[in-house]
């Protein structure tokens, strides 16, 4: 299964918005073994649970004052700044492995 994201970063002072669209394809979880790296199982994540762990994942590192990296399907790298990120807008979907676009931009 092949997700696609879509994230809106809403920057403070300047408003401007930037969009970044990625996608995770078969994204799972690993359990693992308690006090181990040893995998048990791999549980394969729904398009709403890749979303929550993002958001999981964004509001961490907005917390603690870091940066995340996303590559879009251009292969493009973006290192997004978080601490100057007033507002993030991330959705997700299941993709055709046909339909899957870009759609990166700045816009103010």
């Amino acid at each position: 299964m092949i997700i696609g994201l879509t994230a809106h970063f809403y920057f403070k002072g300047s408003g401007k918005k930037k969009t970044v669209t990625w996608i995770e394809d078969n994204p799972r979880m690993q359990q693992k073994e308690k006090d181990s790296d040893k995998v048990v199982r791999e549980i394969p994540l729904t398009a709403d649970e890749v979303k929550q762990e993002y958001r999981r994942l964004f509001t961490k590192h907005k917390n603690e004052g870091k940066s995340i990296t996303l590559e879009d399907t251009d292969q493009v790298v973006h290192i997004i700044d978080l601490t100057d990120v007033r507002n993030i807008e991330l959705t997700s979907k299941e993709e055709n492995t046909d339909d899957v676009q870009t759609d990166l931009r700045a816009e103010s």
